[in-house]
């Protein structure tokens, strides 16, 4: 804080001591260190707002994807350059930017899938930490989870939710 970084910079900054780091009672099950560390300083240390203008008076959400996107050249060359980024393990920004291209466009599946690829990879990166390198990727040779599949199960009726015991109007 006293170097003026923000919430996301302190937490990329801070590991565990070796002695937690090495305890699995310590281990990040409810989120990565870095998430704790955000929601520590969001708590204890923030007043709520960034003291940035232009992130206060922001345009709408779906607005400001589709300019995004707009700017980055459209969905297809986004989804293209997020693709090339996939593959060098950049999780993280790939998750970024394709949050934005389905924010400003619902149905693009392929933006989705691709999000949802770069998620669980990073998930896997939080719970495995380094042993997540060696795993085998669903997306290295594998069949990914794309537009086909997608299509394929949005396609089928869903199947409905049991009703709650609780509420139901038998008893």
């Amino acid at each position: 804080m006293n170097r003026g970084w923000r919430p996301a910079e302190i937490a990329e900054a801070i590991d565990l001591p070796p002695g937690l780091a090495e305890r699995w009672t310590a281990r990040g099950y409810y989120g990565s260190v870095s998430h704790n560390v955000k929601a520590v300083y969001q708590r204890y240390l923030s007043a709520g707002t960034t003291a940035t203008p232009a992130i206060s008076i922001r345009c709408r959400r779906r607005r400001a994807a589709a300019k995004f996107v707009e700017y980055m050249g459209g969905a297809a060359a986004v989804i293209a350059r997020a693709e090339t980024d996939f593959a060098k393990g950049e999780y993280r920004w790939v998750a970024q930017v394709m949050k934005e291209v389905v924010y400003a466009e619902p149905t693009n599946i392929e933006a989705r899938a691709l999000c949802a690829d770069a998620l669980e990879q990073m998930g896997y990166q939080a719970e495995f930490g380094d042993l997540a390198q060696r795993l085998p990727l669903r997306r290295a040779g594998a069949a990914p989870r794309r537009a086909s599949s997608c299509r394929r199960a949005s396609t089928s009726a869903p199947t409905p939710w049991p009703a709650c015991p609780a509420t139901s109007s038998s008893t």
